[in-house]
This record gives structure tokens, C-alpha cells and sequence, in this order.
């Protein structure tokens, strides 16, 4: 099939112009005249024609011109190429053979034939040759014109040979194909040029980077044996409660055998007690003799007076000597209570230093960035935390927006994740703990929830707080800790940031 094609009835511009199709189909060609036009008919040797040729044909004998083969009527397929059909497969510019190398659509290929092609030819006046017009002038400047066929020589011919043609077509193809090249490779030499000094860039910069590691791992040796003589010295003041607390419980042990001492004591002062209370009675047995003697006239009032002068002195001492057992047991009461405070003192404090040196902080502060997109993304949206270790066992805070009664809440949720340590952890987790919606510079605007209860149905049917199976468990928190709309009306937002956090708090 011929490369150049005629189209009809597609373009007022292109029709019956010679194009030359990169990708049409052969059936979309008639294979008598090379025209496209929009109704084909497809005959049974495969051959096609356009309506012209077809009428033609059938006003003869019924045969294919090409192969000779006879053909029915009704077993020829009409072919129908639409607009949009057309525009489907590229085409050459019209000037291709003049050195256009545009290919595209129908449609664009008028549009860059009318307005932006530079490869329209026309006949040189003095030799009669075909020169782009785009270098008429240099045609005549450069003497080319003179030099093919000289006017005055009367040399004239109508056409120049194809082949001269086409080496004229090539030459400035080539031309402009070397000036190209020539920007090219200034182009790419200023590229490398960069290039190389950016890579001396990146060599000293991986030189600072080296130094800097070289530096920042010795930092990291000194600062390692800063951080094992800080255990060592946490270690040391642990021993050092725990002998504080062995010497309060010898000194109680010796307050015990000092007590017992005290005890005996006191039994024999109990004795001494019932001796002076059995004087006592034995005068008041004695007055009572002494009135009834007095009653029948035996006695006079003055030897009853001189009677209760020796009970009033009995009863003296009685008092004084009860005074003081009370005060020796209210001093043994006082030392007893001042000791045991002592006690669980150093317990507590022995149990808090333990405590964070083994399971490190019990109180932890999260930033969490971008909270206009947070706050976009309204009911459902969730921010989660890193990981953190909160007395010893791994875990995450989750920010929540939570819609009740039509409006949007801030909620706050724990959740346990799989840790290193947690074989070596007391399940399922119980610590009391607070959530906190943390206020940036005011703590006492902070918000905090607390759980101190772990036996909630709920707890138990999801298995919330018992050893992680899966990366984290379902989280359980608080719910409605602040509005969203009163999130930075209170002050909680920082440079598009919010804080939260969770401390060990105790059960009330």
C-alpha cells in the first residue's frame, strides 16, 4: 500500500492533499485511488473501495481489480469511519517531505500545518529549484542559486534531479540537527560542571559527618559510663535504705525487749498498785467502823477526823502514782507510732527508688502534631502517641473525636502494647493511673480522668489490661475529657500541637 493517502470529507484544510498515515488500517483505504472516505466497502478477497470505485465496479463485471475475483453483492461488508474514528490514528505533516518530522492527530497536524510549520516550500525564481522558504534568503545570499544554474548562462532547468533535492533536504536537516547537538553538550557540559561541584559538596559534608559521628560516639561512651555509675550509685542508695531500714527494725526489736522490760515493770508496779489499793480499803473499812461507833455514841468526831487524815494521804499517793503509769504508757504509745511512721516512710521511698530504676518513668508527656488536620477529619479521626514504657509496661495514648448528642469530643485512650519485658511483669496490669489532657503553660487548666477500678465487665470481656497477645490491646480511657470546639478556646492547641499524658495516681 502507498504511504501517500488522500482524505475526503474530514477536513476543509487537509482533504485531497497527499498525507501520509503512520497507523491506518488497510481497510480504511481504498486500494484503486488511496482515498479515505468515510463509507468503505470490504469485498470477500479483502480488498477494499471507497463508494466511487464500488459503483464503478459494479457497473462491470463484479470483479476485484486486483485479483480478478468475482464477488456477490450481498456478501460485501459497508464500512463506516467516523470523525472520532479518524482522530484516533497519527499522521504525518503534509511537509514531511520536506523535512517536517511532526506526527499527530488529524486534527493537530492542521492546526501546526497552518500556524507553526516552518517546512513550507517554494520555487526559487532565479533557478526554478523548491527551497523552504525559510532559507529563500540564504538561497540567494549563499550564491546556491547562482551556483546550480546562473540566469545569464541561460541554464535554467524546471525541476532539479530527486536526488539533489533530497541531499539539499538532508544537508539542512542535518544542519539544524547539529546546532542542536551543539546546545546539547553545552548544555550537559554545564550540567556536569554542577555536578562535580556538588559531589565535592557531598565529600566534604560526608567528611563533617564522619567527624561528627567520631564525636558524637565518643559522647555516647561517656555519656553510657555516665549512665552505669548513675545505676551504680542508684544501686548503692538502694542498699544504703535497705540498711537504714534493717537498723529501724533492730532499734525496734531492742524498744521490744526494752518494752517487755517495761511490761515487767509495770506488773510489778500493778502490785504495788493493788497493795496501796488494798491500804485504801482497809481505811475506809476502818472509817466505817468509826461512824458506826460514832452512830451509837462510842466515838467522838474528832478520832473519825484523825481516821481520814491517813486515807486522804493513801489516797494522794494512789493518784500520783496512777498519774505517772499513765504518762510512761502514753510516752511507749508515742515512740511505738513515731517509729512505725519511720518505717513505712523508708518502705515508700526504698519501693519509688526501686521502682524507677527498674521500670523507668511513672509519668509520661506526649506532643502530638497537626491539630487543625485532626480537627478536619472530625468524628472517627485518631492520633496515636509512640511507644512509651510506663512502669515497665509498653504502651501508647490515642487522641479520638467522638461524637455524643450531636456534638464532638475530645477523648483520651490507654493501650497496653507487646513488650520486651513483659514476661517478667505482673499481669493482668492494676496500676491506678490518670489520663491527662495536658494544658501547655497553665498545669492547673490540665483535664484528668482517673481508673482505678480493673474489674469493670467491660475490662474482662475484652481482655483490655491482661498481657498483650497482638501488637496492642483495646484501648480503655476517657471519653468527653473536652469539646472539640473548646479545644483552643481553653488554650490546649500550641502551634498546631495538643499534649497528653498519664501519671500513676492513688486509689481513693
Amino acid at each position: 500500500m502507498p504511504s501517500e493517502m488522500y482524505l475526503s470529507g474530514f477536513s476543509e484544510t487537509l482533504d485531497w492533499r497527499p498525507v501520509e498515515f503512520v497507523d491506518i488500517p488497510p481497510v480504511r483505504v481504498c486500494c484503486l485511488c488511496n482515498v479515505i472516505t468515510t463509507v468503505t466497502y470490504l469485498l470477500e478477497c479483502s480488498h477494499t473501495l471507497c463508494a466511487l470505485c464500488y459503483e464503478g465496479v459494479l457497473r462491470g463485471a463484479r470483479r476485484c481489480l486486483i485479483d480478478g475475483h468475482h464477488f456477490e453483492e450481498d456478501y460485501v461488508e459497508k464500512l463506516t469511519l467516523r470523525q472520532r474514528q479518524l482522530e484516533m490514528h497519527n499522521v504525518r505533516c503534509i511537509n514531511a517531505k520536506d523535512g517536517c518530522d511532526v506526527i499527530g492527530t488529524v486534527e493537530k497536524v492542521k492546526r501546526h500545518f497552518l500556524n507553526d510549520c516552518t517546512f513550507h516550500a517554494v520555487t526559487c525564481e532565479g533557478c526554478k529549484s523548491r527551497v523552504l522558504r525559510r532559507d529563500i534568503v540564504r538561497h540567494y545570499t549563499e550564491e546556491q542559486c547562482q551556483r546550480r544554474c546562473s540566469a545569464e548562462a541561460g541554464c535554467f532547468q524546471d525541476d532539479l534531479p530527486e536526488v539533489e533535492r533530497k541531499t539539499y533536504i538532508s544537508v539542512g536537516k542535518m544542519r539544524q540537527k547539529l546546532s542542536e547537538i551543539k546546545d546539547q553538550i553545552n548544555e550537559h557540559g554545564q550540567v556536569l560542571n554542577g555536578l562535580r561541584e556538588y559531589m565535592e559538596r557531598v565529600e566534604a559534608n560526608v567528611g563533617n559527618i564522619a567527624s561528627n559521628l567520631h564525636e558524637q560516639v565518643s559522647a555516647h561512651d561517656q555519656v553510657y559510663g555516665n549512665v552505669i555509675n548513675t545505676g551504680k550509685a542508684l544501686e548503692l542508695s538502694v542498699e544504703d535504705i535497705r540498711r537504714n531500714i534493717a537498723a529501724v527494725k533492730e532499734d525496734i526489736c531492742n524498744f521490744s525487749s526494752n518494752f517487755v522490760e517495761t511490761k515487767d515493770g509495770t506488773a510489778a508496779n500493778a502490785q504495788e498498785g493493788n497493795r496501796r489499793l488494798q491500804c485504801i480499803e482497809d481505811e475506809v473499812g476502818d472509817v466505817a467502823r468509826k461512824l458506826t461507833l460514832l452512830e451509837v455514841g462510842q466515838v467522838n468526831l474528832g478520832n473519825i477526823r484523825d481516821e481520814l487524815n491517813p486515807l486522804l494521804e493513801h489516797s494522794k499517793k494512789m493518784v500520783e502514782f496512777m498519774n505517772g503509769e499513765e504518762r510512761e504508757i502514753k510516752s511507749v504509745a508515742k515512740v511505738i507510732s513515731d517509729v512505725s511512721q519511720k518505717v513505712k516512710c523508708l518502705e515508700e521511698g526504698m519501693s519509688n527508688l526501686h521502682r524507677v530504676c527498674l521500670y523507668g518513668s511513672t509519668e509520661t508527656v506526649c506532643s502530638i502534631q497537626g491539630f487543625a488536620e485532626f480537627l478536619k477529619e472530625g468524628e472517627g479521626a485518631r492520633r496515636f502517641s509512640d511507644v512509651f514504657v510506663f512502669c515497665g509496661y509498653s504502651a501508647q495514648l490515642c487522641a479520638k473525636i467522638e461524637k455524643y448528642d450531636d456534638e464532638m469530643y475530645f477523648c483520651l485512650y490507654l493501650y497496653l502494647c507487646r513488650g520486651p519485658k513483659d514476661s517478667l511483669l505482673k499481669w493482668p496490669f492494676t496500676i491506678p493511673h490518670t489520663l491527662i489532657l495536658v494544658h501547655p503553660t497553665d498545669e492547673t487548666k490540665n483535664v484528668e480522668e482517673s481508673t482505678t477500678d480493673f474489674n469493670t465487665p467491660l475490662q474482662s470481656k475484652n481482655n483490655i489490661f491482661h498481657r498483650p497477645t497482638t501488637d496492642q490491646n483495646t484501648g480503655y480511657g476517657s471519653r468527653k475529657l473536652c469539646k472539640m470546639k473548646d479545644m483552643e478556646v481553653r488554650g490546649f492547641v500550641l502551634k498546631d500541637s495538643f499534649c497528653v499524658g498519664i501519671k500513676v495516681c492513688s486509689k481513693s
